[in-house]
């Protein structure tokens, strides 16, 4: 039975695969005729019907005629289904492959459509003006125009950029006086009252003719009134330069800080940002050109961020406007606040740092001599100096100072010279022996490498958490009984996890105290929804330098704010509650803190206590 069935089974399968080939075969369809179903397709709005038929054709090693205007279909399609990166990279070949292109209008404006799908709005105006400048049919001219008119009725440009656009526009009279009005009004909203008037200005001597004309005048008085009531605040960061990201970090904060202002007072305040490239003569510069030519409207400055562009501009303004108060978030070293009663420092100064564990290590600790092993950079020498001054005027002694390449990892040479410098302190002390040894050139050496010396506090200024871990160690490693002394780089959570038995006990100087307070939490939150990023220390001391003027505003209006700030005692920051020296206008608000067993201790007066309690 199955031998009979068999050569059936064969024939009738043999039959349906030629049927089946016979059904199924796929009618070959010409480059035109491609393109004729494509449009068809595109009119009844079936646009994923469209790559299959047109996508053959632009991928052709020699393209046929009518690849030119598949691309224009594709694209159009690409971008009915949001289908972006295909529509950048068909756009990205058509330009390539036909630059001399009749299409190239309407690729420009599917370029304009492109852009707004990705969030580009300036880049999407762009691309619409070109089209609107070079209209080659009605229907293209009103697309971009109308889509134009949508990113300017929903925001979508700021007036800086919309400036821009409107300086572009060449044929369409009604588009421009339209743009030209609503740039005025967006400028007024932002407090830019000298731009908005002179864009009013612009309407008018274009268009006096037209309907709108008597509200502009009425804009223009307003402008004119704001402008002499108006006052600014110069916020000088390096915009470009090595010191580019700082200045991110510290502007926003500062604008962060205003706008909340801004929201609450009308006092007819606002801010210009200027770049100081991290540089001291270019900054006093500029800040010189400005102020000739708006010599009653500058009423204070928030910068600069690094310690000697911030002391050029210290002397610049307390000879020649001291009036005017600077207000540095960041600058450190000691004594630029002492340069004018106009010059504050929001940042504790390493002098105050290195006082304080200085007197605390001799008035609490009852420590009497001491070495240092510091970084050779500013940071690291000017708190060796405030340290070194502040225990030897109480009477304390420095034995040994090292400073070390920011670079190194090895400090066994180092700590070879301090060994070296205590055991000749001692043989000094002992009249040439030390316990049962007698000291002389032949032992000195063998007692020098390998006894356990003690010396009572070792200051080891680093710049971070990492860097005080590896010199701990050393320092237990080259046998040193010491009290690990330390400044703010210490206060680092990488302390705790790079392993830190050799740090415990550790105290140090900070000029902050890093709590999960409600105004932190508030502050991050913020600071998150306006920029898009978690915010660290840079840009708290940027607010917080702004929330002194703020505060000083209270006292005073604009005008007179050196006023309001010379009457602030204290103000609260994001982390703590910041104190003002009255007599030379620095940030008094240093602390003391203690590496514990699992987090870093207060250390209050000559006691202690957990923070994370």
């Amino acid at each position: 039975m199955i031998k009979l069935i068999t050569p059936l089974l064969a024939l009738l399968l043999l039959l349906g695969t030629a049927y089946g080939k016979k059904r199924f075969v796929k009618r070959a369809v010409s480059p035109k005729g491609s393109l004729i179903e494509a449009k068809k397709w595109i009119q009844k709005k079936k646009y994923n019907r469209v790559a299959p038929l047109l996508a053959p054709l632009i991928k052709k090693k020699k393209l046929p005629p009518e690849a030119e205007e598949a691309f224009v279909l594709l694209v159009e399609a690409y971008l009915r289904r949001s289908q972006t990166l295909k529509a950048s990279d068909a756009l990205k070949s058509f330009y390539k492959k036909f630059p001399d292109s009749p299409y190239q209008p309407r690729m420009k404006h599917y370029q304009g459509v492109l852009y707004l799908k990705q969030g580009r709005n300036y880049k999407a105006a762009q691309s619409f003006v070109k089209v609107i400048n070079q209209p080659t049919s009605k229907s293209l001219f009103n697309q971009s125009k109308n889509y134009l008119l949508e990113v300017v009725k929903n925001n979508g440009l700021h007036h800086s950029e919309l400036k821009k656009i409107v300086s572009h526009l060449k044929f369409d009279e009604e588009l421009v006086s339209h743009l030209l009005f609503v740039l005025g009004d967006l400028q007024a909203e932002d407090m830019q009252y000298r731009e908005a008037y002179a864009s009013y200005k612009k309407w008018r001597d274009a268009f006096s003719d037209r309907p709108e004309d008597g509200a502009v005048k009425t804009k223009l008085k307003l402008m004119k009134k704001q402008m002499s009531e108006t006052k600014t605040i110069l916020i000088l960061v390096p915009i470009t330069g090595a010191y580019a990201e700082i200045g991110k970090m510290i502007s926003e904060g500062i604008i962060l800080r205003l706008e909340k202002y801004f929201k609450k007072s009308h006092s007819g305040l606002k801010y210009k940002i200027v770049d100081t490239q991290g540089e001291p003569i270019a900054t006093v510069q500029k800040v010189r050109e400005i102020l000739k030519e708006k010599k009653n409207d500058v009423v204070g400055v928030l910068g600069p961020v690094m310690s000697d562009v911030t002391t050029a501009l210290a002397i610049e303004l307390s000879n020649s406007h001291p009036h005017i108060p600077l207000i540095t978030p960041t600058a450190t070293t000691h004594g630029i606040s002492q340069l004018g009663k106009n010059i504050f420092q929001l940042n504790v100064t390493t002098q105050a740092l290195g006082q304080l564990v200085a007197k605390h290590s001799v008035d609490c600790l009852k420590l009497k001599e001491f070495a240092i092993l510091a970084p050779n950079t500013q940071y690291g020498l000017e708190l060796s100096r405030s340290f070194e001054e502040e225990v030897t005027q109480r009477g304390a002694r420095i034995i040994a100072k090292q400073f070390y390449n920011p670079e190194e990892s090895d400090f066994s040479g180092h700590f070879k010279v301090i060994r070296m410098r205590k055991v000749k302190e001692d043989l000094l002390k002992s009249g040439g022996r030390s316990g049962r040894n007698h000291l002389n050139s032949r032992t000195l050496p063998s007692y020098a490498k390998d006894s356990i010396l003690k010396i009572d506090g070792l200051f080891i200024p680093a710049s971070n958490g990492k860097e005080a871990h590896l010199l701990s160690n050393q320092a237990q490693y080259h046998k040193l009984k010491t009290t690990l002394l330390g400044s703010s780089g210490w206060y680092d959570k990488d302390l705790f996890s790079a392993g830190f038995r050799h740090s415990k006990g550790a105290i140090f100087s900070t000029d902050f105290l890093n709590l999960t307070t409600d105004a932190k939490r508030s502050f991050d939150q913020k600071y998150k929804e306006r920029w898009g990023a978690s915010p660290d220390k840079i840009a708290v001391l940027g607010y917080d330098a702004t929330s002194f003027i703020v505060e000083a505003l209270r006292y005073q209006k604009p005008s007179k704010i050196l006023e309001g700030l010379l009457k602030i005692k204290s103000f609260h920051g994001v982390y703590n509650k910041v104190f003002i020296n009255q007599q030379f206008g620095y940030n008094e608000s240093a602390t003391l803190l203690k590496v514990g067993r699992k987090d870093f201790e207060s250390v209050q007066g000559c006691g202690e206590g957990d923070l994370s309690e």
